[in-house]
């Protein structure tokens, strides 16, 4: 795997396209005012401004892939696919609520986290075709997506955990939860599976009764 080429190659195509890429060395990037925090971060609510954020602290095998995540959001971006497109019904009263624990009409609930889970998978699944591209082998492939389907399903248990995830309970991080996640990408992410299920109860306990 050449963690280097793939991370230059990235950087350039960003830079050429004039996108401002920021990198910290600290474990995370603070993703709003609430102070709620991630590892990488793509921006493109400025058109004229477009900016991507990736914490580098750890190992490179870490980092450069959150990196090449959020190079994937760009390149959604860029082709203005059809997550994209969906995803711009998604406003910031929708994110503030959902992670409040507001009241939300449930249609407009089930309907924006499906808008913003839809993009991520796309780019989940963008970004292993650009890590496989670079060398990555099938065990590598295979861990990157147990984490991925970690992180997708989240969007799912967010209707009853109704906020984001603290910083010492990373959601990919949590090997209770990826050791049971799929090693593939599956056709729907709306239903959890149980064991999946579970794990997230136990992890982040529910404000919402599941039903």
């Amino acid at each position: 795997m050449n963690w280097t080429r793939l991370f230059a190659d990235c950087m350039i195509d960003l830079l050429e396209n004039n996108v401002s890429v920021y990198l910290s060395k600290d474990e995370f990037i603070q993703m709003n005012e609430e102070g709620d925090v991630c590892r990488g971060l793509w921006d493109d609510g400025e058109k004229k401004n477009l900016k991507l954020y990736c914490a580098t602290a750890g190992d490179e095998k870490i980092w450069v892939p959150i990196f090449v995540h959020e190079y994937c959001h760009f390149l959604q971006w860029k082709d203005r696919c059809p997550e994209w497109k969906g995803a711009q019904k998604y406003t910031e009263e929708d994110d503030r609520k959902i992670l409040r624990n507001e009241k939300m009409h449930p249609v407009r609930l089930r309907n924006s986290i499906k808008r913003i889970r839809d993009l991520e998978e796309d780019c989940e699944k963008r970004t292993v075709q650009v890590l496989k591209k670079y060398g990555a082998n099938k065990a590598f492939i295979e861990g990157y997506i147990q984490r991925a389907n970690t992180y997708l399903y989240f969007y799912t248990y967010l209707k009853f955990y109704r906020e984001w995830y603290p910083k010492d309970k990373v959601v990919t991080k949590m090997k209770q939860i990826t050791r049971v996640a799929p090693k593939t990408f599956q056709k729907s992410y709306d239903v959890i599976p149980s064991k999946m299920l579970k794990e997230y109860m136990k992890v982040y306990p529910p404000k919402v009764e599941i039903k």
